[in-house]
């Protein structure tokens, strides 16, 4: 009897002991949750899930998403969908499902997806001092104007935009670890096909997919690194391109919208398209008082400033700030003073800068010498701070393929229609460029200018967060 009571005895010590281990192990995580690298987020996750508790009922087309399994099933939806719409169908079939449950769930899938993504670019672009890093990423994503994910509908623009951004993203994780030599779980594989076709269903991220996976199979063969993901993911971005110009509905849709949005479009040429693209793009960056692109602009002369003293290099880095600056939130002033600087951007509008009525005006070339040359300067500005460096040029491609998949918004009839909407995936490439730079020269900075950053960063994203607010509720 004696034995058995000592056996339990040391069962139940090593019972509290492996409990008390545990416990510590969970308290060790609890603190480097709210003490170390994982704070912001959870500042990020907070923030954003009380705007998401602010978001009233459906609106536009939420509405019709939520009834249409009311009156058909999903693949009767999605085959009338591709004949007569679109070929975005992981994303209709997302849309229709979530739409379909109570509001409260994409309220916390939303909010989730966020946070998660603002994760996934930290083990993206973050690779030291992570916590002020994380901090100055989360800030940078609550100054992202949220708003502009209920220009179609919450629910129905935040599926349709941001999650298949989040989708790309986690992707381009999975190609960083197979570049890096990590061996993939078995599970990752069947994820990241998934994934990479729910990014491909929307026309701007099937030819970014395309884009990042070729460059990332070829970047892992040069390694040595022998995968069946980076093709077979190539091959999928590569078919989600094909079906967007294969799909019927896409061009029954396309003619609708014409009717609908602007009715002389079909009358445009290629070059009039192109230029409506970039013109609309490059007024958003310079011509408005936007915070992320101004932001941008300050932190990039900044950097090149404590990165160089060549005069020349400091003045190419300070031309976009700005242009930026002049023209946007010191708009008003600069009409007292030089109202002739300022008439340049009433000469954009519906086409552009240029169009058959001012084509042959000089002045008219000149909005887009100033606005190409500050475009021109950011991109230079990352090749002084770099270098001929692999991160210099990926972050030059990030920022140059976030350009394009608003640029190309000029060959749709909602260039205009589709509203801000369409500048998602350039401002979060703005994002990653501001927190690449800061992390990699921000962080070693004099003291005062990093105080001062972290301080205008976190008063403008706590506005941004009360701005959403106050317009939401």
């Amino acid at each position: 009897m004696t034995g058995n009571r000592r056996e339990k005895e040391g069962a139940c010590a090593a019972f509290r002991t492996d409990h008390h281990r545990r416990l510590d192990g969970w308290k060790e995580q609890a603190r480097d949750w709210t003490r170390g690298e994982y704070m912001p987020f959870l500042v990020l996750g907070a923030a954003m899930l009380f705007l998401h508790y602010l978001v009233p009922g459906l609106t536009k087309d939420d509405r019709y998403y939520w009834n249409v399994l009311n009156e058909q099933d999903t693949l009767s939806y999605l085959i009338h969908s591709w004949t007569s719409w679109t070929s975005r169908l992981m994303i209709e079939a997302a849309a229709i499902w979530v739409e379909h449950l109570p509001m409260a769930v994409w309220k916390v899938l939303d909010t989730a997806v966020y946070t998660g993504t603002g994760l996934v670019l930290s083990k993206l672009i973050i690779r030291e001092n992570r916590r002020q890093a994380n901090q100055v990423l989360c800030a940078l994503m609550l100054i992202y104007p949220f708003l502009h994910m209920s220009t179609a509908g919450w629910m129905t623009t935040t599926i349709t935009y941001l999650w298949p951004l989040a989708a790309g993203l986690c992707v381009c994780l999975t190609l960083k670890r197979l570049w890096g030599g990590k061996k993939l779980h078995v599970w990752e594989y069947p994820c990241g096909i998934v994934l990479v076709l729910y990014a491909g269903s929307l026309e701007q991220m099937s030819a970014v997919m395309t884009a990042v996976t070729a460059a990332a199979w070829v970047m892992i063969w040069r390694r040595g690194r022998k995968s069946p993901l980076p093709p077979i993911l190539f091959c999928l971005s590569a078919a989600c391109v094909a079906a967007v110009f294969l799909c019927p509905g896409n061009g029954l849709r396309t003619g609708s919208e014409i009717r609908q949005a602007f009715a002389d479009y079909g009358m445009l040429s290629i070059i009039d398209r192109l230029q409506i693209g970039v013109v609309s793009t490059w007024d958003q960056m310079f011509f408005s008082s936007d915070l992320l692109f101004g932001l941008l602009c300050l932190m990039l002369a900044c950097a090149v400033f404590m990165r160089t003293e060549d005069t020349f290099f400091r003045a190419a880095a300070v031309l976009p700030f700005s242009v930026s600056l002049l023209m946007g939130p010191l708009e008003g002033i600069m009409k007292e003073m030089l109202p002739g600087l300022t008439a340049m951007e009433e000469q954009l509008g519906t086409y552009g800068a240029v169009n058959l009525i001012n084509f042959d005006w000089k002045r008219s070339y000149l909005v887009l010498l100033i606005m190409g040359a500050a475009y021109t300067c950011l991109v230079v500005s990352f090749y002084i701070l770099y270098g001929n460096t692999m991160r210099g040029w990926l972050l030059t491609g990030v920022f140059l393929l976030g350009s394009a998949t608003r640029f190309v918004m000029g060959f749709s009839p909602t260039v205009w229609k589709s509203s801000d909407r369409t500048y998602l995936f350039l401002m979060f490439a703005v994002i990653i460029c501001m927190a690449a730079v800061w992390h990699d020269f921000g962080q070693r900075w004099p003291q005062r200018w990093r105080s001062g950053w972290l301080l205008l960063l976190g008063i403008l994203a706590v506005a941004s967060v009360w701005n959403c607010a106050l317009q939401m509720a």
